[in-house]
């Protein structure tokens, strides 16, 4: 049995396996959920470390944003100072889903007591446990369900949000909550409650601030911030922007701003992705009869890092390109299209005495064609007329060629240009061409040098 039909009962068996085989799945954890920095849908808070760094650089200020999921990274030393020169780092927490335990509040103080600023957003009261120990502050925690069961029975009410502090603007937000306790916070928004054109509630507190011992903004509504309107609200990213200003400091003396952007407290979200049929196959043997590979793949795949991988994915696409191209040269037919045209590679017979066909025999590929054309061109107009095809690709003698030829010559001289770099690349001159079709190629050359032979008494016949 030849090679090509084991190969070929191979394949057709490995088919058969991957269809059959029994599914896989791949778990993945993920934490894109409503108000993450990380998401990137309407209802994320992504664009808002773009529009901090446009907003603080342009006073000339550094700014280098940190994505902390453990906020360990801010523990506090004797020495460590969150403020420099009049400018504060600024910790974001935006919505958590997982509330604050009592070693990160502690770190949160010592972060806040050492000269850093706090953006702190949350509707749902996840964040009382912050609020309460830094300023003795809290959210209303049914706030969002009560307006959430007035949808459901087809009541839509409007939130109409009025701020004084820091830049006076109204504006419409999105199921906000509201402050039951303000503590030392400073109020510094409220907001009203419309249902059908009467007002329901009115006066509700939806944000506060203070300035000692640091600077701290606190909101009980996320939606100020969520992609949607950063976007196609200028009044919110107006508002946001002068948040952003206001906690950093003063920024005209230029310097560096540390943003740190809480992306650890948001629920965890499990996908099972399904393998494909080769990784089906893969992972039920893995699986069965290979769990010393599967920890050593978790060890040193999965869990590498990702330069890593991506050094490895590099290192075995170049060892597989390598093999390939060996292999291929050892097996194709060494082409060696320029040697040249003589009478046992070019056919000439004369059904008239005065016009004489040429007929190029085909002889190998079209690559062939194309070299032995050039060779044919270069040889008739070196007899003829005292020039070649590397002269006129150059841009010389074309005004002794106008004169004998007449009419338009951009096509031919085209033509010339292209078959000239051809042959340079095909004598390896020139490193890469993308030629897909020969054929192709070789016939745009007869039809434009066609004017050419027949002035020259000859004809070029496919």
């Amino acid at each position: 049995m030849s090679r090509k039909y084991v190969l070929a009962v191979i394949t057709i068996l490995a088919l058969l396996a991957a269809i059959y085989a029994p599914q896989k799945y791949l778990s993945v954890t993920t934490h894109l959920t409503a108000t993450s920095p990380l998401n990137k849908s309407p209802s994320g808070t992504s664009r808002l470390i773009p529009l901090v760094k446009s907003v603080l650089s342009k006073g000339g200020v550094k700014v280098v944003v940190s994505l902390l999921d453990n906020l360990s990274v801010l523990e506090g030393y004797p020495h460590r100072s969150y403020s420099r020169g009049g400018l504060s780092d600024i910790l974001i927490i935006m919505g958590p889903d997982v509330p604050y335990t009592e070693r990160e509040i502690r770190v949160i103080r010592g972060f806040y007591h050492a000269g850093g600023a706090l953006l702190i957003a949350d509707e749902l009261g996840v964040v009382n446990g912050l609020l309460r120990a830094l300023f003795g502050a809290e959210v209303s925690e049914e706030a969002v369900q009560t307006y959430m069961a007035m949808v459901v029975y087809g009541q839509r009410p409007a939130w109409r949000a009025e701020f004084s502090f820091p830049a006076e603007v109204r504006l419409n937000v999105d199921l906000p909550s509201y402050f039951v306790s303000t503590g030392n916070l400073t109020p510094c928004a409220w907001y009203s409650t419309e249902l059908a054109g009467s007002v329901l509630e009115h006066g509700r507190v939806l944000a506060c601030y203070v300035e000692a011992p640091s600077r701290a903004f606190v909101i009980s509504d996320t939606s100020l911030f969520v992609n949607k309107y950063l976007k196609g609200s200028e009044a919110d990213r107006a508002l946001a922007a002068a948040i952003v200003r206001w906690l950093a400091g003063s920024v005209e003396g230029g310097g560096v701003v540390r943003v740190y952007v809480d992306v650890g407290h948001y629920a965890a979200a499990k996908l099972d992705i399904p393998l494909p049929h080769i990784g089906r196959i893969l992972a039920a043997y893995m699986e069965s009869a290979a769990s010393e590979a599967v920890r050593y793949a978790r060890e040193y795949v999965v869990e590498s890092p990702a330069p890593l991988k991506l050094a490895a994915i590099l290192a075995l696409t170049w060892s597989i390109y390598l093999s390939a191209r060996r292999w291929y040269r050892a097996r194709v037919e060494r082409d060696e299209p320029l040697e040249g045209v003589s009478e046992r590679s070019v056919l000439v017979y004369s059904p008239e005495y005065e016009k004489v066909k040429v007929r190029l025999r085909r002889r190998g590929r079209y690559k062939q064609l194309v070299a032995n054309l050039y060779e044919l061109t270069d040889l008739m107009l070196k007899k003829r007329l005292g020039l070649s095809v590397e002269r006129l690709a150059a841009g010389e003698g074309w005004d002794s060629l106008s004169l004998y030829l007449g009419g338009d010559l951009k096509e031919l001289r085209r033509a010339i240009e292209d078959l000239q770099r051809v042959k340079e690349y095909l004598e390896g001159r020139r490193r890469l061409m993308l030629i897909f079709r020969w054929k192709r190629k070789f016939n745009y050359y007869v039809d434009a040098l066609n004017p050419l032979f027949k002035r020259l008494g000859y004809e070029l016949v496919r």
